[in-house]
């Protein structure tokens, strides 16, 4: 069935390429009248997102690979799955994207091992508040090795980090922020946690997007494969992640904004970022002592940083090389 021949017949599974609709007929057909495009409507709200072209940020034969590599939990206890013990002497990664606990949106843990690349571990629980979570937190940093602790300063952050701040022994990814006190003389001031925001986001998701795709090569006969150990990628493997993975797509509405269809989670894919984003950071801790990669990657965070500091929100550094 095509719209132009059929425009009164307001069949939302046709609208959407034959997939499922997560939103109702009503809402589809007022967006197509707007747009005129049933294509982009499809990408907007597809369930999910291979059928349509350009849409997803993967292919799904990335998404195929991802998951045919992804590892089953070697032990799960409660809310955590542990992939890959920790081991003595690697230095980890510790990501959490915190939430109210009210059963919506999920509190994410994710960690990382900085010297693989691989996804160890995640916990994730949609009830628990940030006074109950905080314990799991701790327990996870203590069991691998005291690893960089990563947190969202929202969605609970604002209530985490103060208390995280207090105690001993922690380390912490600090994000870089302008201090006014300090604006003439173009000062900043370390922060501990991230610091949500659109720019910081699109960022965050874009550093993500390119760690996996670091992990994975296209043989000349179209073939995706896995690229075991390379620098500065990322390995996820929880399947949930994965599966939200899939759901990430460029947002032609919104000037091609990375995001997931509305009503959609994305905390887990959140925490994997903070990952990413504290591996790369200069707080990241670990850097090889013989790892060129990493020196270059310093030296473009140092010019950036310093950018940042002058230009301000006028500075947009990913459209440099």
């Amino acid at each position: 069935t095509t719209l132009s021949s059929h425009k009164e017949l307001y069949c939302g599974h046709c609208w959407t390429f034959g997939v499922e609709p997560t939103v109702s007929k009503e809402k589809i057909r007022n967006n197509l009248n707007r747009v005129g495009d049933p294509q982009r409507i499809a990408m907007r709200y597809l369930g999910r997102w291979e059928r349509v072209n350009g849409a997803a940020c993967f292919f799904p034969e990335q998404m195929d690979l991802l998951r045919r590599f992804a590892r089953k939990g070697i032990r799960e206890a409660g809310s955590m799955t542990t992939f890959i013990p920790p081991m003595p002497g690697e230095n980890y990664g510790v990501a959490i994207d915190p939430a109210r606990g009210t059963g919506r949106d999920e509190t994410a843990i994710s960690v990382q091992d900085f010297r693989t690349g691989e996804q160890v571990a995640v916990w994730g629980d949609n009830e628990s508040k940030f006074t109950d979570y905080m314990y799991d937190l701790l327990e996870i940093t203590k069991q691998y090795q005291n690893g960089v602790i990563w947190a969202e300063y929202a969605s609970g952050g604002e209530g985490l980090i103060p208390m995280l701040a207090k105690m001993p022994d922690l380390r912490f990814y600090c994000f870089q922020t302008r201090n006014k006190k300090f604006d003439m003389n173009l000062r900043g001031v370390d922060k501990i946690g991230w610091k949500p925001g659109e720019a910081n986001r699109s960022r965050l998701l874009m550093q993500l997007i390119r760690a996996i795709n670091l992990g994975m090569e296209q043989t000349p006969e179209g073939k995706w494969v896995r690229k075991p150990g390379v620098n500065g990628a990322i390995y996820p493997n929880d399947q949930k992640t994965i599966d939200q993975l899939e759901l990430l797509f460029y947002n032609d509405e919104k000037n091609g904004k990375i995001m997931v269809p509305e009503g959609k989670n994305d905390d887990r894919i959140m925490a994997l970022a903070g990952n990413v984003e504290t591996r790369i950071s200069r707080g990241g801790v670990y850097y090889s002592e013989f790892d060129p990669v990493m020196e270059e990657i310093d030296r473009k965070a140092l010019y950036h940083e310093q950018r940042i500091k002058i230009e301000g929100n006028d500075y947009d550094p990913w459209g440099l090389d």
